[in-house]
């Protein structure tokens, strides 16, 4: 009854990764007990029992994607995960239909590896331990099945191994007879599947766990309000801190339930999910006020956290069970942000509304964030910065871009004063040290904490064999954890005025997963367990926190401000920023193996280099909202004012790359041609109860295109464009010029010289 959670979740770990190869290592009897609820409850099934002798497919993870959607369980396609160590470069991670022939070999490798790392990992440590051995499952076991599982399997090794400990943990303070009745009522009710009903007080209608929920508030405003010559650096800077203090906040809960890593089911873009025992809900008023605290002191109003939670009983893991829990959690959250500080109780009236014992200061006023601050101090360059925005700026934006590695040292929690987001992370017991490819230090470290006792390292890119990884005195756990990074080492201004050809404007790109919460609600229907919601989140991590990172850095003048959860956003010269729109697109396509349940939505402003950046997200987000509005399927893009299905876009791409592939020959007479018969029909199809289809554009174009042609005998490419301009017209009766306009304003705008 005493068993330390960490204990509890590096056996569970070991306990998983044993069974996948067949080995004989018993915990005790009582653990033993612990761990076969908790490996059921992690299926949410019944489990194959016997040996797990696996060959060919069955040696590999089937797509999550394949499982999601009752039409795409039923298709009989499947594609696999490589079996590769992790790795988000290339088509690395990209699911294929068909096994490799040295399917056998790569497993023994993966087995050789993870046992290493097992060997590895400081055992005098025990949080540090369980630590590594999941980061050795989550670099290796992310592409093989799970042991137990039907074949073909969806549910990696890694995926189920994490969720059993997180099961186990919450377990632990069960009695032996719970245990014994639960495990065996299980049994029967998985058996027996969706025609079995746990009785009003049965065991399974008992509560096993407590499913908590995290959401920060306030992150668009706090990253984007922001103006000034040090807007690159700073924007880049708050993006990643809000990555940093999404991982310092599930650590600082983790900390105050006494719960191992292993029990966060996500964390990333601002929300964590955990785990936990369910004795932890009476501590979680006291873990909110205590973090509103600490947040209000350095953020203000600014950031908030607001947490909440469901009770899941034991039934609740079973198969299409756990999105009722799950969708309570979340109406539990909704209500939670709607009743900010509340936590504080009587604290809350003067806390937020009592005037501040300062104010009116033009001097103290800070250029980049517009707060007044007392520690705004003039800067190099005659701006006016606060602390905080020069930490944003001088260490993370300035030294983020030369990152390979970031070292989190844990310590006793610091009293600090507002300033640096250095004191801030001091304040919840956390160093930030950021390290280059050789190992050595970058900037300021900052406030030291105080009395450090374990360290956690990311690598926030794969490595290359001539890395050099910071050596530390303290146990440290190491994660692959991917950040992105890529900021051109100039202000956007020159970035606008390095763009060589077209139009010098930059543009900002917005967009992300359509439905997504819909899909996670109702897209595994009645196979949904909390394993595959699991293994669904730690997918489109990938994609989107891995994969894109290494795409936008393919590209010179990308600027990722963020790309995380389900969202991207990026800014570069306009051009390439469309070209990595549509790439990722098609990608994200080719990801999800075609499912039509996931697609993704986005759009583009344009803008120039001094324009406010806060404005330039907004523009950005108008347009995206322009694409989402299209209809009931979004899976659009929006630009120059109008949105467009993915495949309409690459038709006018195409339509442009015919106009723009005649170089300097394009006559400019045809694009103004274009657009002026595209403004007629325009113009027709206004007016009140009339939608003509046919006008005097069709006549007017055939007559303009016909002499241009015959204009430009001299010049049989051009000729020959026209010519394919007025046919492809004339077979479509004219319901082909809009996309022919936009393609022309769109060439209009890559070739301009000026």
């Amino acid at each position: 009854m005493g068993e330390s959670p960490y204990r509890i979740a590096s056996a569970a770990l070991s306990a998983c990764w044993n069974r996948f190869t067949n080995r004989e290592d018993l915990p005790p009897a009582r653990l033993r007990l612990i761990l076969s609820v908790a490996e059921k409850l992690s299926a949410g099934e019944i489990q194959i029992s016997g040996s797990d002798q696996i060959a060919g497919t069955e040696t590999r993870v089937m797509t999550v994607f394949d499982r999601i959607g009752a039409d795409r369980r039923n298709s009989g396609s499947a594609h696999y995960l490589p079996l590769k160590p992790l790795s988000a470069s290339g088509a690395a991670i990209f699911p294929v239909p068909e096994p490799l022939s040295d399917d056998d070999a790569a497993l023994q490798r993966i087995i050789s590896e993870i046992d290493a790392a097992f060997q590895r990992a400081n055992q005098d440590d025990e949080e540090t331990y369980v630590e590594a051995a999941l980061s050795a499952l989550h670099q290796n076991a992310w592409c093989v099945p799970a042991p137990g599982y039907q074949r073909p399997c969806e549910v990696s090794l890694y995926d189920h191994a994490r969720i059993t400990a997180a099961i186990a943990v919450c377990l632990a303070a069960l009695d032996e007879a719970k245990l014994n009745a639960a495990e065996a009522a299980l049994t029967t009710l998985f058996r027996a599947g969706n025609r079995a009903k746990a009785e009003p007080r049965d065991i399974l209608s008992e509560p096993a766990a407590l499913l908590i929920g995290g959401d920060v508030s306030g992150i668009q405003s706090f990253i984007y309000t922001i103006s000034g010559d040090n807007a690159a650096k700073t924007l880049r800077g708050r993006s990643f801190y809000l990555q940093v203090l999404t991982e310092i906040l599930v650590r600082q809960v983790l900390k105050e339930l006494g719960l191992p890593y292993t029990n966060v089911i996500y964390a990333g873009g601002g929300n964590f999910y955990i785990l936990a025992p369910t004795r932890c809900a009476e501590k979680l008023d006291q873990v909110r006020a205590k973090i509103s605290r600490k947040l209000f002191k350095y953020h203000g109003t600014s950031l908030y956290l607001s947490i909440a939670a469901a009770a899941v009983p034991f039934s609740g893991f079973q198969k299409g069970a756990i999105t009722g829990h799950w969708n309570a959690m979340h109406r539990d959250l909704a209500l939670r942000k709607q009743q900010r500080y509340r936590e504080f109780g009587s604290d809350m009236v003067p806390m937020l509304f009592d005037p501040t014992p300062h104010g009116g200061n033009q001097e103290q006023v800070c250029s980049v964030c517009g707060e007044e601050k007392a520690d705004t101090k003039a800067s190099d360059g005659g701006d006016r910065i606060c602390a905080s925005c020069s930490s944003f700026a001088e260490f993370l934006g300035k030294h983020l871009p030369n990152t390979a590695y970031i070292r989190f040292t844990y310590g006793d929690e610091a009293e600090c004063q507002p300033g640096s987001i250095l004191n801030t992370l001091a304040e919840f017991g956390v160093g930030l040290e950021l390290f280059d490819s050789n190992g050595k230090l970058s900037g300021n470290v900052g406030p030291a904490v105080i009395d450090p006792k374990r360290s956690v390292l990311w690598e926030i890119d794969d490595p290359k064999p001539d890395w050099t990884e910071p050596k530390s005195t303290l146990p440290t756990a190491r994660y692959r954890h991917y950040v992105a990074a890529n900021v051109p080492p100039m202000t956007f201004d020159e970035m606008q005025a390095a763009i060589k050809t077209g139009t010098k404007r930059l543009g900002v790109l917005r967009m992300d997963v359509d439905s997504l919460g819909e899909v996670f609600q109702s897209g595994f229907a009645g196979i949904a367990t909390l394993t595959r919601i699991s293994a669904l989140s730690f997918q489109l991590s990938l994609f989107f926190e891995g994969h894109l990172k290494w795409l936008s850095e393919q590209r010179e003048h990308i600027y990722t401000v963020y790309t995380g959860g389900d969202d991207v956003f990026l800014v570069g010269p306009w051009q390439e920023i469309l070209a990595l729109a549509e790439a990722i697109q098609e990608r994200f396509k080719a990801f999800t193996v075609g499912n039509p349940l996931f697609h993704i939505s986005g759009g583009m402003s344009f803008i120039h280099g001094k324009y406010p950046i806060a404005q330039a997200a907004d523009d950005a987000k108008e347009a995206e909202d322009l694409a989402k509005g299209i209809d009931e399927g979004k899976n659009a893009f929006a630009f120059l004012g109008e949105a467009y299905k993915w495949d309409e876009f690459v038709k006018i791409r195409e339509k442009k790359e015919l106009l723009t592939g005649l170089g300097d020959d394009l006559p400019s007479s045809l694009l103004q041609t274009l657009q002026q018969l595209d403004a007629q029909q325009a113009e027709a199809q206004q007016l009140p109860d009339r939608k003509p289809k046919f006008g005097r554009w069709i006549w007017m174009g055939e007559y303009q295109l016909h002499r241009m042609a015959e204009q430009y005998q001299k010049q049989p490419q051009v000729k020959a464009v026209v010519n394919q301009i007025r046919a492809e017209l004339n077979e479509s009766y004219y319901q082909d010029l809009h996309r022919w306009a936009k393609a022309a304003r769109w060439a209009q705008l890559a070739t301009r010289k000026e």
